[in-house]
């Protein structure tokens, strides 16, 4: 019994020490990975750096402002009789808008003109001097006290004769030598008043009866002016935009009416980063677009730029002033919020690179260079390298950059896309040649 417990047991040893043996030499081993192989590398497509000419523009953002709003109401104290427009209405200049009882102004119009009639009247008359008719009477007046005096004077010279024969006295011939004296002095009166009517209205008169008149009209204009108080008239062509009294209101003299705007006097005022401020030219082109319409578009100019910056955001004011043919269909309204697109000055012999290349990080702006090196098995391979630049201005998919370290040079390969998951030292597999490799 024992010896085969023995036995048993040293079979069971020799085949523990056969599996055992076969774990140790029999399995074969892995092979080693390669040698200096990197954990990874990080796909990317290439650009290149350039050196050129870049008409650059800003992307800003702008509001529609109108250029005049104003709170309207009427030049005197008065109850509002009517208020004929509403909110939202458009008007033209000149349109009655609202009034107050005028019925005392209205007397006061008329009178007014009824006084310049009456003065108008009176210079005609003093004008026309005396009539035809006066005239034929003074002249047969002057005609009778004419043929008054030849008898007084027949009448005197007979006298004389009559004294020198002692036929009357001294005495009566004094008497007719009075009555000649009288009638041409009535012949003298008689033709002095015939020339004044022929000669018509005396300078003095005339001149009192023009001053008159004037005077007159002055107070027709006074007059006119205060029943134009009673109303109020659109300014300029407007768009109301509040009712602020009501029918019936008792207001005191320049208490506001009505809200309303100049429709056909628009701006586009635009805040221009001080970065972007250096580089506008005189008077440059800016394309304006509305988010929510999509279609639209309008082409303009910068009117107006203003040298000084806000003290607390450090940002410039531009202004584009419309002209009503430029949005006829009046698309744009004042508050409402555009995209500007801001042409800037051209940039000479700059340093060029697609836009895509441009990275925003934390820490500033960077491109990804690509640097060609030799990895430890002295194969080529390519390396990523950060350069924080400055962006000088884009256009059509292209920015204009300056390097703040180090030095971008023309030919140099830079990442365009998978910068993102970059850092420095990245192992980079380009997925096409740069283009400055890939010419010929």
């Amino acid at each position: 019994m024992n010896k085969s417990i023995s036995s048993l047991l040293l079979l069971l040893g020799l085949a523990v020490s056969a599996v055992v043996a076969w774990l140790l030499f029999g399995r074969e081993k892995p092979a080693a990975p390669p040698a200096q192989r990197p954990g990874f590398v990080l796909p990317v497509t290439l650009g290149s750096v350039r050196t050129g000419d870049l008409a650059p523009h800003a992307e800003l953002t702008g509001s529609v402002v109108a250029t005049t709003r104003s709170n309207i109401g009427f030049e005197v104290a008065a109850r509002v009789a009517t208020i004929d427009v509403e909110e939202g209405q458009l008007v033209e200049q000149g349109a009655l808008l609202a009034t107050v009882d005028a019925r005392d102004a209205a007397a006061a119009l008329a009178r007014a003109k009824a006084t310049v009639e009456l003065a108008q009247r009176q210079l005609e008359l003093v004008l026309s001097g005396e009539r035809d008719e006066t005239k034929r009477r003074l002249e047969a007046e002057l005609a009778v006290r004419m043929a008054e005096a030849e008898l007084a004077r027949k009448e005197a010279e007979r006298g004389a004769e009559l004294v020198r024969s002692n036929v009357v006295s001294q005495s009566s011939l004094d008497a007719l030598a009075a009555a000649r004296a009288t009638a041409e002095a009535r012949v003298k009166s008689a033709e002095e008043t015939l020339a004044q009517a022929r000669a018509g209205s005396r300078a003095e008169d005339v001149a009192v009866q023009r001053a008159q008149l004037e005077l007159r009209k002055a107070e027709l204009a006074v007059a006119q002016r205060e029943v134009e108080k009673c109303e109020i008239r659109a300014p300029f062509p407007a768009a109301i935009v509040r009712r602020i009294a009501s029918v019936g209101d008792s207001l005191a003299a320049g208490s506001p009416v009505l809200e309303i705007v100049d429709r056909s006097r628009r701006e586009i005022a635009i805040e221009i980063p001080s970065g972007i401020a250096a580089r506008v030219g005189p008077k440059p082109r800016m394309r304006v677009s509305i988010v929510e319409l999509r279609d639209f578009e309008l082409e303009t100019q910068l009117d107006a730029f203003i040298p000084v910056a806000d003290e607390q955001s450090r940002v410039f004011r531009g202004l584009a002033r419309l002209e009503p043919a430029e949005d006829k269909a009046g698309v744009l309204k004042p508050g409402m919020f555009v995209r500007v697109r801001l042409e800037l000055e051209p940039l000479r012999g700059v340093r060029i690179v697609p836009s895509d290349a441009v990275r925003v990080v934390g820490a500033g702006t960077l491109v990804v260079r690509a640097k060609a090196g030799k990895g430890e098995d002295g194969n080529p391979n390519l390396t990523a390298e950060f350069v924080p630049v400055r962006v000088l201005g884009a256009q059509s998919g292209e920015s204009a950059v300056e390097a703040l370290a180090g030095e971008l040079a023309a030919g140099d390969s830079i990442v365009v896309s998978g910068s993102d998951m970059a850092f420095p030292g990245a192992p980079l597999l380009p997925r096409s040649l740069p283009a400055a490799e890939s010419k010929p």
